[in-house]
């Protein structure tokens, strides 16, 4: 197999695997605005900020950062269920499904920041820098909040048309 199909083969799993297409999405979103938030840590960091403030300041720097990447994401490859053949785009459609995306994700919406939270606060008091608490905290948060959804995702049928074109999210 070469290059060529291999690369075919990970795009057409993108597209057409949800469970591919939904972590996918997220963690694409997630390494930028991972970044965003470790710096706005440092920064903190830097102006003597106490330790709740940098993990506040982390997490809305975060989020603000992951929607616009992520809603991009999901229109990117959800666009043409949304529009018309005409070429006219169903926005009001569009914002219905970005809302079912949002709401079937907020319980690990909400584990995410209930742990990456409180270790990224735990591992600052412990001495380990604001930049390296971040980094450790939100990216083992989000391997654990992956396989979280993706188990739930099965359990509850969220992945069921796994292999049906234009069903990413």
């Amino acid at each position: 197999m070469g290059l060529e199909n291999l690369l075919t083969k990970a795009v057409d799993m993108y597209k057409n695997n949800r469970i591919v297409n939904i972590n996918a999405n997220v963690l694409l979103a997630a390494a930028p605005s991972i970044a965003v938030a470790t710096g706005v840590s440092e920064v903190m960091d830097n102006m003597g900020c106490s330790n709740q403030a940098i993990v506040l300041g982390a997490a809305i720097s975060d989020w603000v950062a992951f929607i616009p990447i992520h809603v991009g994401l999901h229109y990117r490859t959800n666009r043409e269920q949304f529009t018309y053949e005409n070429g006219e785009f169903d926005r009001s459609a569009f914002a219905r499904d970005v809302a079912h995306v949002y709401v079937t994700q907020l319980p690990s919406i909400g584990l995410f920041y209930a742990m990456a939270g409180p270790l990224h606060y735990y591992l600052m008091a412990k001495n380990i820098g604001a930049v390296a608490s971040n980094q450790i905290s939100y990216w083992g948060t989000m391997v654990a909040t992956r396989v979280v959804h993706t188990v739930i995702g099965l359990k509850t049928g969220l992945f069921e048309n796994n292999n049906i074109p234009n069903n990413g999210v």
